[in-house]
């Protein structure tokens, strides 16, 4: 019976130990999991929204281990042996992602120790016990810093979401330059950025601003634009564009679908457009997309991204384009 009960016992006050070492091996088990069964390619908005999750993730991580540590005795030093834990958690995470499909990464570290650093600071500030032993300068300077590190833990995710949900209520307007949520699905991988000017009076009504795309230099203009997912429901793609001279300019357009478990490579439509100096609508018709296959019908429900683009760097290509959506 005594044999037992020191078992129990013995149990008891490992107990947070046991529950730390069993969310470490689960958590990093998840990641391993997810990375290594990972072979699909998510959009850059994804890969951001879910990248941002490191924060919060990690501050109720570290709250966790610090609660753990806690049922086995009161001490201020368990907040260390928490920060301590968790940043060895989030350093391994970052390590098993070497050998898969995504990289390891300095900035989703960062993002752990500002999340470590927000739910133990901010927990700490309210604990009598901890405040204690602090002056108060220190524990205005704790608390000042801890709330910094909340505000920049959280404030990206909430602002992806936003984003998320925004581009869902825009539907069916995919890209309009109207908000400054639409800069986090499109992007001009070049030296020169999208320029947003005033709408001219050529411009049909409700455009107060288009987007000035101009060449890099070496790669012509390039804009990739990520949108809601799913256009099952549309049978066009349309926008509105002019050239930036005088000249008739040769515009890429190509669509492609998410690329499925084990395929090298996704569909992809590609369609070439002429865009002249008068602004005016330019349709792509989406059954002919449909149309596409690579072994498997094109999915409309599952896009993952549509780029414009043009191969003529070095003759001062230049384009006025506004209002991409589905119609």
């Amino acid at each position: 019976m005594r044999a037992t009960m020191n078992a129990l016992t013995h149990i008891r006050r490992n107990l947070p130990h046991i529950g730390v070492a069993v969310l470490s091996i689960a958590l990093l088990g998840i990641i391993v999991f997810a990375h290594v069964r990972d072979s699909t390619q998510s959009s850059q908005m994804a890969n951001a929204f879910v990248n941002s999750l490191h924060g919060p993730g990690f501050s109720f991580v570290a709250v966790f281990v610090f609660a753990l540590f806690r049922i086995c005795r009161r001490s201020t030093k368990n907040y260390l042996h928490a920060a301590i834990v968790a940043m060895t958690i989030g350093v391994l995470s970052e390590a098993v992602q070497i050998p898969g499909p995504r990289d390891a990464s300095a900035s989703d570290l960062i993002l752990d120790a500002a999340g470590i650093l927000a739910g133990l600071g901010i927990f700490a500030v309210f604990d009598r016990d901890f405040r204690s032993g602090l002056t108060d300068k220190l524990w205005l300077g704790l608390g000042t810093i801890s709330m910094l590190a909340l505000v920049v833990t959280f404030s990206r995710t909430a602002f992806f979401g936003y984003t998320a949900w925004s581009q869902d209520r825009a539907m069916p307007t995919l890209l309009a330059f109207e908000s400054a949520w639409e800069r986090l699905i499109y992007r001009q991988p070049s030296r020169n950025s999208l320029k947003l000017i005033k709408a001219s009076s050529e411009w049909p009504q409700g455009s107060n601003q288009i987007a000035f795309a101009t060449e890099s230099g070496r790669a012509g203009i390039f804009i990739q634009v990520e949108p809601y997912s799913d256009w099952s429901d549309y049978s066009t793609l349309s926008f509105m564009a002019a050239s930036g001279n005088e000249n008739l300019q040769v515009v890429q357009i190509s669509v492609r679908d998410v690329r499925q478990r084990g395929e090298r490579r996704s569909n992809r439509y590609v369609e070439q457009l002429q865009v002249g100096p008068e602004p005016r609508r330019y349709k792509i018709d989406l059954s002919v997309v449909r149309e596409v296959s690579n072994g498997r019908p094109f999915n409309i429900a599952s896009i993952d991204s549509f780029t414009l683009s043009t191969t003529e760097p070095g003759s001062g290509v230049s384009l006025y384009l506004d209002d991409f959506r589905l119609e």
